[in-house]
């Protein structure tokens, strides 16, 4: 490492090897030096926000998606540069928090006559809260049903990642990925027969 060379003239490859050693500073001029990703990534879906809050929220995931891209970006990696590989993560992340956004937004504007056809006519809260239970004993099936490296990439293609996205946030080949999605698909075809 060169430690005498100042931050701001580092490599990227060099601050990303000083941020694993520990070295916050190296973190901070990395920061700085993508911050401009970071903003655009915020701005493309800030006009959709209805509050300063949302805004807020919605730059901290991008914080945090960098965060994560820094930890886990692969350095000995020649095909992919650290660059591409944050704004992949920031994008990823970012739509799903306006994913979850919208969700939320579009559950609180429920008007009374939509909300009695979610809920029943007779605003039957007890299936509700039976269906949300069923929900949970068969996710915790589920979990115990896969490996630990298989609920690992169910999560990330639940949260919408591809395979190669995958592939890339675990260090593991794509094929590796392919044939672990392949696994869990008969798995969860199986279990859901056996409780049909």
């Amino acid at each position: 490492m060169m430690n005498n060379v100042p931050k701001d003239l580092m490599s990227v490859q060099d601050l990303l090897l000083a941020i694993r050693e520990g070295d916050q500073d190296a973190f901070v001029t990395l920061l700085l030096r993508y911050r401009p990703l970071i903003d655009r990534a915020v701005d493309r879906f800030s006009a959709e926000l209805y509050s300063e809050e949302s805004r807020e929220d919605l730059r901290q995931e991008a914080l945090a998606a960098f965060y994560d891209a820094v930890r886990s970006y692969r350095i000995d990696q020649e095909n992919v540069e650290f660059g591409l590989y944050a704004k992949v993560c920031i994008g990823n992340r970012v739509i799903s928090h306006m994913r979850r956004e919208q969700r939320q937004l579009e559950l609180v504007s429920l008007d009374e006559a939509t909300a009695e056809r979610v809920l029943g006519a007779d605003g039957d809260l007890l299936s509700m809260i039976i269906e949300e239970e069923e929900c949970k004993v068969l996710s915790q099936m589920i979990e115990k049903t896969l490996s630990a490296y298989e609920n690992e990439v169910l999560s990330y293609y639940l949260r919408g990642y591809s395979a190669a996205g995958i592939a890339d946030a675990l260090h593991k080949s794509v094929k590796s990925i392919d044939n672990a999605i392949a696994r869990i698909r008969k798995k969860l075809k199986n279990l859901l027969q056996d409780r049909l």
